[in-house]
């Protein structure tokens, strides 16, 4: 039960758990024909300023989530998000997923983002949320073993900063752990998992970033076997690897077989894990509001907050007078682009049941006739110079 992947415990009552499914943007659905709301990129909500808005979202998340889980009781509830990394160097290959570079707008958007998705019960929980991922993971070379290092005022004021709005006030259960080091000490053995988020701010469980247990031993080399690194995620405040859980399990037992590991800090690990699930109410049944309480997924009300969440992203910042569009006879618009036509997925977003690109949104509206499109690439035809033939 150290891993994300925790086996049943039969003679406890305690069922097969996955910890872990995508929800930076809504709830991700990647069951094939089953759809959710997929809502804009962090970066476009982040840009709507609207907390009210971003709880809105966040209990349609938690919502659809819980829609989910009573289709697979044993997954769907522990989820990842938001991203909550500052955007501070535009090169980051995730930029997309975070709420900008300002800790203060990042705490706002995701503590309210949180709310919704956690609710609003003192004991239980419709959904725990996990914050990504602590922290100053933006960078995008060598991000998976390189180290950032930081000043402590500068990793408390800032990166820390965007954290514990989240944890404090907006009911974050727990954090994701970055790939990087700080200043020389991989993230996920970080002692202020422990004595700051935890202690300070409350936070239930921590979790390592996919696969990166491992990669103490094989990228940061920071331990000469797995059973050692387990021994310092565990002291320091990491409870559940994000890797193989019979390799996780291996090195447990090769920790406590050696004596660098304790029976009472495993518990304590998988206690802080156990009682996330406590909160979620898997073991009570009805007694858990959030258990009998009415869901669905991609419903007419939740397409109607994802179109506001649209309206309000979008930021104007240079018009001379061509917008709004006003149309006289005879003219026409022209659509130029790779992506006039497109309305691409990634990683975070679920299955929308609807996807409008740019130039079928303006056809829609002003008629086909009226607008034209062009992928704006070049048309280049070789020629042999042996055959002179193209």
């Amino acid at each position: 039960m150290l891993s994300t992947h925790q086996y049943p415990v039969p003679w406890l009552g305690i069922g097969e758990w996955f910890i872990g499914t995508e929800a930076a943007r809504g709830y991700v659905s990647r069951e094939p024909g089953v759809f959710s709301t997929v809502f804009p990129q962090p970066i476009g909500l982040a840009s709507t300023f609207d907390p009210l808005l971003m709880q809105q979202i966040g209990e349609i998340t938690g919502i659809e989530a819980r829609f989910f889980q009573r289709k697979d009781p044993k997954s769907h509830l522990m989820l990842w998000g938001p991203t909550v990394d500052p955007e501070r160097d535009p090169r980051w290959g995730r930029t997309e997923e975070g709420y900008g570079e300002d800790p203060f707008l990042i705490g706002e958007m995701t503590a309210a983002y949180m709310q919704g998705m956690a609710g609003d019960d003192p004991v239980y929980r419709r959904t725990i949320p996990t914050l990504k991922h602590f922290c100053a993971n933006n960078n995008e070379a060598g991000r998976i073993n390189c180290s950032s290092n930081v000043t402590p005022r500068t990793l408390h004021e800032y990166y820390y900063a965007s954290f514990k709005a989240a944890i404090v006030r907006g009911g974050a259960g727990s954090m994701m752990t970055a790939y990087n080091e700080l200043s020389g000490v991989p993230a996920c053995m970080n002692p202020d998992l422990e004595r700051v988020a935890k202690r300070q701010w409350g936070l239930g469980f921590v979790v390592t970033d996919g696969a990166d247990f491992s990669q103490n031993v094989l990228c940061h080399k920071s331990h000469a076997t797995h059973a050692e690194a387990l021994a310092a995620c565990l002291k320091n405040g990491c409870d559940i690897m994000t890797d193989d859980a019979e390799m996780v399990a291996a090195a447990a037992r090769d920790g406590l077989s050696r004596g660098i590991l304790t029976e009472a800090e495993i518990d304590t690990a998988v206690g802080n894990a156990l009682l996330g699930r406590f909160r979620l109410g898997e073991f009570d049944g009805d007694h858990c509001p959030f258990a009998t309480e009415l869901v669905e997924t991609d419903s007419p009300a939740h397409r109607m907050v994802n179109r506001i969440a649209a309206q309000e992203q979008m930021c104007l910042l240079h018009n001379e007078g061509i917008l709004p569009l006003s149309m006289k006879p005879g003219q026409t618009v022209a659509v130029i682009g790779t992506l006039g036509a497109e309305n691409y997925r990634d990683w975070y977003a679920g299955t929308a049941s609807y996807a409008v690109s740019i130039v079928d949104a303006l056809r829609d509206r002003l008629g086909s006739e009226h607008v034209l499109w062009d992928d704006g690439y070049d048309i280049v035809g070789l020629r042999s110079e042996k055959t002179n033939r193209f």
